[in-house]
């Protein structure tokens, strides 16, 4: 077994650590396709111009050739750009970012575990995105590519990662921050407001599993809320409304739906969690990938 060194922490090089691309590609794309939710082109804003993400994108492209392999290093000026993106999206959700809400405030620490989630998720972004191009050295004969078959192989790889996936993550951190600032609204209404019930919208989109919750009602710290406060699966559209009073739902009544993707089945936002903690990308990832992450966090974090 190939081992290599990253930030001090064992790096497992690629096909022995972790999802194979083809694996994350197969998971991310079932877990991205749209569920109740038409998508429409997403322009993802950011201040890198297409020529300075071209260059970024080139660099990694020839480090991986270079290198021949697994990188040692992640790339920080990738991962920071994924970051601005992801945080930006938190900040249209929430309404709000870390300098527009009062120090020590329940917003304030939601927050802040917002962007230690999406520095997180940014840098195990990118580390899944090098192992696919050090994959991508290989065809599928089994011999090293050409540099020019490697790098068009490598162009596929980026121009999802940077692209549709991208978009995809940025739709579901403004819904993760929307129902996020909701729960805390609803933990300090909660005296006055004791009561939440699941409203979904009922369309030619709805999944089974907002049908099978619509018009649910439970107490705001009821168990129920624990694992299936939204967002349920990627795309959600579905919102709670938090009343003083209602008719509580029996839990025996309930049907659970067997759609749900298990990395939903708990409330992020109780867990300031903008992306689910179960998803391909975290699977297999070396320590080194949140040590980094961490020290960036560090670095650009407002």
């Amino acid at each position: 077994m190939a081992v290599r060194f990253f930030s001090g922490s064992p790096v497992i090089a690629p096909g022995n650590n972790g999802l194979s691309y083809a694996e994350i590609t197969k998971r991310v794309n079932a877990l991205y396709e749209p569920c109740c939710i038409d998508h429409s082109p997403l322009i993802i804003r950011g201040n890198l111009s297409d020529d300075q993400l071209d260059a970024m994108l080139e660099k990694l492209i020839r480090k991986v050739w270079r290198e021949q392999g697994m990188p040692t290093t992640l790339s920080n000026d990738l991962i920071k750009h994924y970051a601005e993106q992801l945080w930006e999206a938190i900040t249209e959700g929430y309404g709000y970012d870390l300098t527009t809400v009062d120090f020590d405030t329940p917003d304030e620490q939601m927050l802040l575990k917002l962007q230690e989630n999406v520095y997180q998720f940014s840098a195990a972004k990118n580390y899944s995105q090098l192992k696919a191009l050090s994959e991508a050295l290989v065809g599928g004969d089994g011999k090293l590519r050409e540099f020019s078959e490697f790098k068009k192989a490598a162009y596929a790889i980026n121009q999802d990662h940077t692209g549709r996936y991208l978009e995809a993550e940025y739709n579901m951190a403004v819904g993760s921050a929307q129902f996020a600032s909701k729960w805390v609204d609803i933990q300090q209404d909660k005296e006055d407001l004791p009561y939440l019930e699941f409203s979904a919208i009922i369309d030619g989109h709805t999944t089974d599993i907002c049908l099978a919750f619509n018009g649910i009602i439970r107490p705001v710290n009821d168990m129920f809320w624990d694992q299936y406060y939204p967002p349920n699966h990627w795309g959600e559209r579905s919102d709670v409304l938090q009343q003083a009073d209602g008719t509580v739902t029996p839990l025996e009544s309930i049907i659970y739906p067997d759609k749900i993707p298990p990395m939903f089945k708990k409330n992020m936002a109780k867990d300031g969690l903008a992306f689910p903690e179960g998803h391909p990308y975290y699977i297999g990832n070396p320590d080194g990938v949140k040590a980094t992450a961490n020290k960036l966090l560090r670095k650009y974090g407002q």
